[in-house]
């Protein structure tokens, strides 16, 4: 998925391109879509600019998801895969190979790349005349579990290749949790999506679902949704730092926190020390 960085790059073209209205980027989806599928990159950076800065509010919708279902017509799975596929893209934009990378399978065997790596997996698979998502893996599985070449003079510790939320860097023993927390977000998708299916059959009064009580399982599922959502890795511990999480009460031994846990729970003085070491990192 998305670090900030490329984030931030997605988003500065759609502001260079002078579009600022939420029906400017509105009309980018849909025309997007409708021109042919090569074209979801740009609904898929449409999307993330109306959903991350909440251009979606201006409808008096309670989500970007309840929104998105009442605006647009393509399903909300297809929606994620497009702002997949601008994120991804987004991430190995400098490569010549870029606009090869069309169909969501590309994507995904991308997107469990560490993203300093996955220019150099895309440019070597293009080299060997095959970008299916088998080779893109296999060529992955080369080159990104190989050791980097020893530099002289030695160096103290090798830099994490990624960082949280934060901008603190990921140690290497929880990378693999920080890479996977897109599987929670698919559960909260799927949520969602069950969500907006029950308000649907309230307003339409399906008979199917007569002996549901729509506002209580509503609410049920926004709680559970909820209680996913603070799960989702967003920071490396700042008690443990990732390091000794096994003995680590905050985290309970997974080296990170979510994103409420952090902006809540965790000291304004820790917030600083964490913030202080960022920078020393950049």
């Amino acid at each position: 998925m998305l670090s900030n960085i490329h984030y931030m790059n997605t988003l500065g073209k759609s502001r260079r391109d002078g579009l600022k209205t939420l029906a400017e980027y509105e009309n980018i989806v849909e025309s997007s879509i409708a021109t042919a599928k090569s074209a979801a990159t740009e609904a898929g950076s449409a999307l993330i600019t109306i959903r991350d800065e909440r251009l979606w509010e201006e409808t008096g919708h309670s989500g970007f998801e309840v929104y998105f279902r009442s605006r647009f017509k393509f399903s909300l799975t297809s929606a994620f895969k497009y702002i997949e596929m601008a994120e991804v893209k987004g991430s190995i934009e400098d490569s010549p190979h870029t606009e090869k990378i069309q169909n969501h399978g590309q994507v995904k065997a991308l997107s469990v790349i560490p993203e300093p790596e996955r220019k150099k997996v895309l440019n070597e698979a293009a080299s060997r005349g095959d970008l299916s998502p088998a080779a893109i893996k296999a060529v992955a599985a080369e080159i990104v579990s190989q050791p980097s070449p020893p530099k002289p003079p030695p160096k103290k510790k090798s830099e994490p290749k990624e960082c949280d939320s934060t901008g603190y860097p990921i140690p290497d023993g929880v990378m693999d949790l920080w890479t996977r927390r897109f599987e929670l977000k698919e559960i909260m998708l799927k949520l969602s999506e069950i969500k907006c299916r029950v308000e649907k059959s309230q307003k339409e009064s399906d008979p199917l679902f007569s002996g549901i009580t729509p506002s209580t399982m509503i609410a049920d599922i926004e709680k559970i949704r909820q209680t996913f959502k603070w799960e989702v890795p967003y920071a490396v511990c700042p008690y443990c730092q990732g390091v000794t999480k096994d003995k680590c009460r905050v985290c309970r031994g997974k080296g990170m926190i979510g994103e409420h846990a952090y902006q809540v729970n965790v000291p304004e003085e820790l917030k600083a020390i964490r913030l202080k070491g960022c920078k020393e990192v950049k």
